[in-house]
């Protein structure tokens, strides 16, 4: 593991250094060759007139360096260089003694003393040998400083992998490179099957991660770049097939599993194989790696459903939908409300295989080409029995390289990629119901929400279909001209994507609390009208162009300069499917016709950085950077806006105060309101990013190093979600005032569900990380994060939740708060140990090995809310942002722990009627967490080609249940009643105990 600096689109490395004699005197003209092991090719340089020499885009491997000059012995050289490294190694020549004198050296460079950026590589011992829970690949970059996983999630709309978070950024502002080229998700989200990881730990040569300062070659985001690199063959036949086991026979329950009932089924299976080698005379090389998951899930759930008192008074139109609820089995809540606790039953079968091919055409020319296949189903049901989502995922990411050298200085890369990531998400009815209580004739059953209680039905999203077919192009051109290495090239991305979206077309009512699900009394109806279109086809594209100058301006400093261009097209239908509210205050309808104005015609990013060494003996580097990076309007900015909007695809409810019968509301002319729509800002500015850093790394001893470094980062026009269309307000005593008959600020419409680019953050962090390689027996890596980041929206999805819409929408300092992301405290630590002989037989004593991960962290910040439009704001944007009051004299963040009652919801008063609280958001702050991991590995060698390998891996050691943020965040329902519970906790988010045996063989 070592830190890293990049050249062209990440994925390649380059070594640079000064030949000097005995005395230190530079040594010109020297030559210098360089071959990766198990390769035939070999790349030759000389260095210049002071001894300088430079060898740019080198794949990432295991290279032997030959350097030669007259009257000097040869001496060679063995580096290991990572991706995106920029390597620097000194070559020291003695005097030749006699013709056959070689003098080998070992490079022990650990000190980053060339690249400003904030970054770290993982490299294939330590991605094999980690008990790597799932055999997740995204799991490596939580080891990274700076790295942490979002403790928040949705994910209905925040794509299919693990969701981290690096520096402090949204999860949809990773980056994600396989060899270079783009493989997020079609919401610009973590790629991965639909079983929630990116499967393939056996295809990965090298990990990635890039946190703050990264150079101009790199675009897109402005939150963190993650680059996988894959392992290519060698010119020996080498391969592994690999099974690993989980069932409920070896786990401990989970914290909510009923103590009296056995524990939920469990199975897991999780298999494959890999194989390389070469094909004739090695100059071509393969590699393939297949694995499959099938796994069966018990999970207990928890919901909040009307007990047996409150079933007993619903109305008579409401008892056939209360009949479909199942009956309270669990703790009552004193507010006519009880748990149902159930195992639900989740199936998950996925396949994953790649394949490359590596071929040398000469010394001067490469290439190589991959293709990575996964295809997953899951099927989940929900806690209520009632309906079961399936989850497909397909995605398919192939690239074409060629890597051309026109001489020592003058290196060309090319790459084409093709990025399909297919997602369907459908929803079945799994419970017998009587097809009469359909909302639409013809149609399955719709959707009942009601705050403060159960979903009854499926998602009223849906069916959500998403082909993204995302074209790539890009090119990086190396020159060296003396100490200045200069990079420049293009990056072009076309995307076709076909996409489905619908709403509400079966159906949905909404009902502010239990008691008023009971009595009949919706709060608001919607229905998609007949002839609406969900189904579109968008086009754009990005183009970007940079260039990058690394100056060797003193053996001891080097600056980095850089500059990047980045236009994003606006989006279009092919079909004219297109609308906007082009002004949400005085429009009185759509108008057909491009979404948004372009921002982006202008986005110039410059990148500066340095790295300092006041002095090479003493181990010591410095270093700094400053860059801008935008934040593209891509996908994850329109496709609700997109796919829902008038007149080609209409939702339809009721005029306010048109009384709401449940369940056969009528809607006609007399009565039609148009439903709630989504609306991007005709006017948008580009969202953009500000990173800087600075860092002091010391080599402590051989093998370890200590970095300090501070990481800051300031989003400037960040996207929010804004309710626009909330009533006008009168001022009272410098309050927003609504009265009893306030009326919506534009009558045309119902309410609107407003994207803006007018959001603000900012985040800033001490990063603490120890890196120590003794020899083979050890790696380790031992970090700590201490942090605050701070926004006025989190928002991640196209959806949103009830913390990325603000309550005022025209104040960002009312919104401004603790951003979902901020964990103050967070350590990541891991460990590979190959244990030495344990005496005696040797069969016994030998070859075996200790390895670990160890999570530690704060928990996530959370608002308490009011499920209901207590201000009279006229709140239309699904799920009631409002929040309370702070009783005086107590604190904003009322924890008292466990998962019955987290937080103390007396903590918090109603506010009067017709005025927003005052308490402010993300103020509580959710449960910590502590997450251990550990293998005991056991390797049998048979002679030197081969050896098996028996596994045996513990996640969540200590059994400890990593509760998630309280399921039922709202304090009060409609009329003021306090809701009983408050505070519950239903979820962890971590398995309880698990133990997972594997077998590995491999020749």
């Amino acid at each position: 593991m070592t830190s890293a600096s990049a050249f062209g689109q990440g994925a390649n490395a380059s070594l640079s250094g000064i030949v000097r004699d005995s005395s230190g005197a530079q040594v010109p003209h020297a030559h210098i060759t360089v071959g990766e092991e198990g390769r035939p090719a070999r790349r030759v340089t000389e260095s210049d007139g002071a001894g300088l020499y430079t060898l740019p885009q080198l794949a990432p491997g295991q290279y032997q360096i030959k350097v030669e000059a007259p009257g000097f012995a040869t001496t060679e050289r063995n580096v290991m260089l990572t991706v995106g490294q920029h390597a620097e190694m000194d070559v020291q020549l003695s005097i030749q003694s006699s013709s056959a004198d070689i003098n080998v050296q070992t490079s022990e460079a650990v000190i980053e003393r060339e690249d400003p950026s904030l970054s770290s590589v993982t490299g294939p011992r330590t991605i094999r040998q980690l008990p790597l829970n799932g055999r997740d690949v995204t799991q490596l970059a939580l080891l990274s400083p700076g790295v942490v996983p979002s403790r928040r999630l949705n994910p209905d709309s925040q794509g299919l992998g693990r969701q981290i978070s690096i520096s402090g950024r949204r999860t949809n502002q990773v980056e994600f490179l396989l060899d270079g080229t783009d493989v997020n998700d079609a919401y610009n989200n973590t790629p991965g099957g639909a079983s929630g990881v990116i499967l393939g730990v056996d295809s990965i040569a090298q990990f990635r991660v890039l946190v703050n300062g990264y150079g101009a070659e790199f675009g897109r985001t402005g939150g963190g770049v993650i680059d996988q690199i894959t392992r290519s063959g060698t010119g020996r036949l080498h391969g592994s097939a690999f099974e690993f086991v989980r069932n409920s026979a070896l786990d401990t329950k989970n914290f909510f599993d009923s103590a009296t009932q056995p524990i939920p089924h469990f199975t897991r299976n999780q298999f494959g194989g890999a194989l390389g080698g070469p094909i004739g005379s090695g100059k071509t090389v393969y590699f393939g790696n297949y694995e499959g998951i099938r796994q069966a899930l018990g999970t207990t759930t928890s919901a909040i459903v009307p007990n047996a008192a409150s079933r007993a008074r619903a109305v008579a139109a409401v008892r056939p939908y209360v009949a479909i609820l199942p009956t309270a089995n669990g703790v009552d809540y004193g507010d006519g409300t009880g748990a149902y606790v159930s195992t639900s039953n989740a199936t998950l079968h996925e396949d994953f295989f790649i394949a490359r091919v590596d071929r040398t055409l000469s010394d001067r020319t490469s290439i190589f080409g991959r293709f990575q296949f996964d295809n997953t189903n899951v099927f989940t049901p929900d806690n209520l029995q009632i309906s079961r989502a399936h989850n497909r995922s397909r995605a398919q990411y192939a690239t074409a390289q060629m890597t051309h050298s026109f001489s020592p200085r003058l290196v060309n890369q090319t790459r084409l990629a093709y990025n399909r990531s297919y997602y369907t998400l459908q929803y079945d009815i799994i419970k017998n119901i009587d097809p009469s209580l359909s909302f639409v004739p013809g149609r399955p059953f719709g959707s009942i929400s009601i705050t403060g209680g159960p979903m009854i039905g499926p998602m009223r999203f849906g069916p959500n279909v998403n082909a993204l077919n995302l074209f790539q192009a890009n090119d990086d051109l190396t020159l060296t001209l003396g100490r200045h290495t200069i990079a420049l090239g293009f990056d072009e991305k076309q995307i076709l994507f076909p996409q489905e979206s619908a709403q509400s077309q079966n159906g949905f009512y909404q009902f502010n609390s239990v008691a008023l699900f009971l009595a009949g009394t919706a709060s608001s109806v919607e229905v998609a009208l007949p002839g609406s279109n969900p189904q579109r086809k968008w086009r754009q594209h990005m183009d970007a162009a940079y260039i990058t100058d690394t100056w060797r301006a003193t053996d001891r400093l080097t600056v980095t300069g850089g500059l990047r261009y980045e236009r994003t097209s606006v989006p279009n239908e092919v079909n004219g499917l297109q609308a906007n509210v082009r002004n949400v205050l005085t429009d009185t309808a759509d108008t057909v016709g491009s979404m948004y104005t372009n921002p982006s015609n202008l986005n110039f990013a410059p990148r500066l950085g340095f790295a300092y060494s006041p002095d090479k003996r003493s181990n010591t580097s410095i270093r700094g950077a400053f860059g801008i990076y935008f934040d593209p309007l891509w996908t994850d900015f329109y496709l609700n806006a997109g796919s829902r909007q008038p007149p080609f695809y209409t939702v339809g409810g009721v005029k306010s105060g048109t009384p709401i019968t449940f369940p056969n509301t009528v809607i006609n002319s007399s009565n039609f309101s148009l439903g709630r729509i989504d609306v991007v800002q005709y006017n948008p500015a580009s969202p953009y990013v500000m990173q800087w850093n600075v860092s002091v790394q010391q080599q402590l001893a051989k093998g370890a190093v200590l970095t300090i470094a501070y990481d800051a980062n300031r989003g400037v026009h960040d996207q929010r979600i804004v309710d626009q269309n909330q009533a006008l307000p009168q001022i009272i005593n410098g309050r927003k005032f609504f009265p009893v008959n306030s009326t919506v600020r534009n009558p045309n419409f119902t309410s609107i569900r407003y994207k803006k680019t007018d959001g603000l953050s900012s985040v800033n962090a001490l990063q603490a990380t120890l890196s120590w390689q003794f020899h083979d027996i050890l790696q380790m890596r031992s970090s700590f994060v201490w942090g605050k980041s701070i926004d006025t929206s989190s928002l991640v999805s196209a959806q949103g939740s009830e913390n990325d819409i603000t309550q005022d929408p025209d104040s960002l300092r009312a919104e401004k708060g603790l951003s979902n992301y901020d964990l103050r405290n967070y350590s990541s630590n891991s460990i590979t140990t190959n244990l030495p002989n344990l005496g005696g037989p040797r069969w016994l004593g030998k070859g075996w090995s200790l390895n670990g991960i160890a999570l530690f962290s704060s928990g996530a910040p959370f608002s308490a809310l009011i499920s209901f439009d207590n201000a009279r704001a006229r709140i239309g944007t699904g799920p009631s942002q409002e929040r309370p009051d702070l009783v005086p004299g107590r604190s904003s963040n009322p924890i008292k722990g466990g998962p019955v009652q987290y937080f103390d919801p007396t903590a918090f008063s109603l506010p009067t009627a017709g005025f927003y609280g005052n308490l402010e958001r993300n103020t509580m702050i959710g449960p910590g967490l502590v997450s251990i991991d550990g293998a005991v590995n056991k390797t049998f060698a048979f002679g030197d080609r081969a050896r098996i390998q028996l596994r045996g891996e513990v996640f969540n050691i200590p059994n400890r249940p990593n509760f998630g943020i309280p399921s039922q965040r709202n304090v009060f329902t409609t009329g003021g009643a306090r809701v009983g519970s408050a505070g519950v906790i239903t979820t962890t988010t971590t398995s309880s105990r698990q133990i997972q045996l594997g077998a590995r063989l491999e020749f």
